[in-house]
């Protein structure tokens, strides 16, 4: 009981232009701006850094339910560093195991993400607000820069406990194409007849040659219907 009396009061503690009776219309357009972060999971954490990203998401509601469009996504500063794996495994001190040894870079991977994108969710009222939750799934083309640059390794190696490097390594400037999906879920809140603010929460796997890169990626959703 005091969980709801705690809600209701935070509701009402909105400003006055939320309470509306708008909800979704059938070829309506919405376009979200969402800002965020992508975090490495996985195999990929030990690769790289958080990165900072902003996805542009456009979309046409066909129906009650339905939401398909496009999204446009921008991770703009992945470091190179970390565990050797993947494709930084070497066995540096040949004993025919793969090291796990430290490594840093002066490296940044920037990738940028373009598919088709469908929404499900439905908009429902709570105390005369309106709030969307939706599932989300996208699957289209990537694209990976780095730039020129050297990786260092150096420490101990977390299997067989010995000392490892310095190494150095240097690696050219590289622009590669991908296929990748995402998929996830989040809650629109509807502010006024033609804007929502909320969130989204979404896993992404990039597919390359010697292993897939995943990313978990929560961000805040603005958007703007019409």
């Amino acid at each position: 009981m005091r969980t709801l009396l705690a809600l209701a009061l935070i509701l009402t503690a909105l400003p006055s232009f939320a309470s509306v009776n708008e909800g979704y219309r059938v070829g309506r357009w919405e376009v979200s701006l969402n800002p965020g972060v992508a975090i490495p999971l996985g195999a990929t954490s030990d690769e790289m850094s958080n990165s900072g990203v902003v996805q542009l998401v456009a979309g046409y509601q066909f129906n009650e339910y339905l939401n398909f469009g496009a999204e446009l996504g921008w991770q703009f500063n992945h470091r190179w560093g970390g565990q050797t794996a993947g494709q930084f495994a070497q066995d540096f001190d040949k004993d025919g195991i793969d090291d796990r040894a430290p490594f840093s870079s002066n490296i940044h991977e920037k990738i940028l993400g373009l598919s088709p994108a469908v929404k499900l969710g439905q908009w429902v009222d709570v105390l005369s607000y309106k709030f969307r939750p939706y599932l989300t799934m996208s699957a289209g083309f990537y694209h990976a820069w780095t730039n020129s640059g050297t990786t260092v390794v150096q420490g101990n190696d977390q299997i067989s406990g010995k000392l490892v490097g310095p190494i150095i390594t240097t690696y050219d400037t590289s622009s590669n194409s991908y296929f990748g999906f995402s998929g996830g879920g989040g809650l629109d809140i509807l502010v006024d007849e033609n804007a929502a603010v909320g969130f989204d929460l979404r896993y992404s796997r990039i597919t390359k040659p010697y292993e897939d890169l995943e990313f978990l990626t929560p961000s805040l959703r603005i958007s703007y219907l019409f």
